[in-house]
């Protein structure tokens, strides 16, 4: 499990590169007068519709107000849902201040030397590890301080509202407790997370999959035809790339079951209008001009998103049955939706990917490769905290660097010496 997260540490340090200026589709957005009337029709969603908190005293009672609210929900999630009861031991990145979140809500002030206890963190952005310790199970996070004062820095995250901390509480608990469960791919075509950049055409079809998918979210009216587009589109990539393919699905469905369920999750907690399957379909047809898929390039990035939103895609049109079923198995919603309709696409439902697009992510595998200070600080800090509690992983994830990345390996190692 450690290896696991540490690897997939390196694959987002060096792959979540967004770039400005590049080509960004946009879903249409029809007037509201071709809706039918919704509960959740005035509901604001995103980061601007609160007062965001900008200290760690002012966001504490958000954080706790979500568990609790999350603790009450989630019994109704899913069934036999076994994300629930669980402790949060917040430590700042500074490592100053530490917090104990309950379930119910309540939480206390502890001291570092007691949030050590659970785990010695060391300081670097959405670090977390999960614990189990004399009855209590839970997980630890960090929290940014500064990304609080910087609502831009999770404005992506409008499905929440707010800063991030609850997503990873609630993902991350999903990949450990629910996935544990299932039959989940044991025999991972990429254990190590690769992005497979350098795959542009591929990444660029996969971005023609995305969009169709955000597209059906424009209205009821339209859903099932750009559904058909995208399934069309994804057995013609399926084709043209299949070892790319067998790939990126064991990633639809690991990472887009576990964004789905942060999705729903994240939705019902902080917006309390959404009750039904309809409402989260009307919301997130206010998030989906927002998207900007280039924002998720990457083998493994791509399947958040994609598995994501293709799981309350396939619950709108009636097939929730086929959606529980990707939270049980290995096979992803994606596949579940191209199986429903398939049999309805036609060659012309295919979207053929532009030469325009095509540029545009090669020019990504290019820039991808490059790093900021601030990530090559994120991977040294990480590599400092396995150098200091698992030495084999350690080195094992210092030969991995030298062999994938020298530059960056000369970089960093004479720092851990």
């Amino acid at each position: 499990m450690m290896n696991y997260y540490a690897l997939l540490m390196i694959s987002l340090m060096t792959s979540f590169l967004f770039l400005s200026g590049c080509w960004k589709p946009s879903s249409p957005t029809p007037p509201l007068s071709q809706w039918p009337s919704s509960a959740v029709e005035n509901t604001c969603i995103g980061v601007q519709c609160r007062t965001q908190p900008t200290t760690p005293e002012d966001f504490m009672p958000v954080f706790a107000q979500q568990i609790k609210q999350y603790a009450s929900l989630a019994p109704t999630l899913r069934p036999d849902n076994a994300v629930k009861d669980f402790v949060a031991i917040v430590v700042n990145m500074e490592r100053t201040k530490a917090r104990k979140v309950q379930p119910d809500g309540t939480y206390t002030s502890i001291t570092i030397a007691e949030a050590d206890t659970y785990w010695k963190t060391v300081g670097y952005d959405t670090e977390f590890i999960y614990f189990s310790k004399e009855g209590e199970k839970g997980i630890v996070l960090t929290l940014n301080e500064a990304r609080l004062k910087n609502p831009s820095s999770f404005e992506r995250y409008a499905h929440l509202g707010t800063y991030d901390l609850f997503i990873t509480y609630v993902h991350e608990l999903f990949h450990k407790e629910e996935q544990s469960k299932r039959n989940t791919p044991t025999n991972l075509a990429d254990k190590e997370r690769n992005e497979l950049l350098d795959a542009y055409e591929a990444r660029a079809a996969r971005a023609v999959i995305i969009q169709q998918l955000l597209s059906a979210f424009s209205s009821p009216q339209t859903e099932l035809a750009y559904l058909k587009k995208a399934v069309a589109t994804y057995r013609a990539y399926e084709k043209a790339f299949p070892q790319d393919a067998t790939i990126t699905h064991q990633w639809d469905t690991l990472e887009g079951s576990a964004y789905y369920f942060e999705l729903i999750s994240s939705l019902k907690v902080w917006y309390p209008t959404i009750q039904t399957i309809d409402d989260v379909y009307y919301v997130y047809w206010k998030i989906a001009p927002t998207v900007k898929v280039i924002d998720w390039v990457g083998a493994v990035n791509e399947g958040y998103l994609l598995g994501g939103i293709a799981g309350i895609l396939l619950d709108h049109i009636g097939q929730t049955g086929r959606k529980e079923e990707t939270m049980k198995t290995s096979t992803s919603a994606m596949e579940f939706l191209a199986r429903y309709l398939e049999k309805e696409t036609t060659p012309q439902d295919v979207v053929v990917v532009s030469t325009q697009m095509k540029d545009e992510y090669a020019r990504l595998a290019d820039k991808g490769k490059e790093l900021t200070p601030e990530q090559i600080e994120n991977i040294l800090n990480m590599f400092k905290q396995y150098k200091q509690q698992d030495v084999a992983i350690y080195n094992l994830l210092l030969e991995q660097l030298q062999t994938e990345n020298p530059a960056l390996f000369e970089k960093i190692k004479p720092l851990l010496d």
